[in-house]
């Protein structure tokens, strides 16, 4: 994990299977799927902005949703789940 990197989750829905298989594909190269539409991250502040252009040329503002949520450290040691947990953890996240 890079020094300066954040912990984001992306999550997603977008209407169309086309637009949603693209996302899909972009996102697999920024972080790990943890659910059908939820990616966990750990993104520098330059990745975030590059993620963040490609999602911007995908999404339809009229039919889509996405969302980026910055967690800190302290968030992500309260995380607790429930049933089938993937755990992810930095080292084996893709950085880009």
């Amino acid at each position: 994990m890079k020094p300066n990197a954040q912990f984001i989750l992306l999550c997603y829905d977008i209407v169309d299977n086309k637009r949603r298989t693209k996302l899909q594909k972009v996102a697999d190269a920024y972080g790990e799927r943890v659910n059908d539409s939820v990616y966990e991250c750990w993104l520098t502040p330059s990745d975030e902005a590059a993620l963040a252009k490609k999602v911007r040329r995908l999404v339809n503002d009229h039919e889509d949703a996405v969302y980026f949520y910055r967690l800190c450290a302290a968030c992500l040691q309260r995380k607790t789940s429930m049933g089938l947990q993937l755990e992810t953890q930095p080292e084996r996240l893709r950085i880009v």
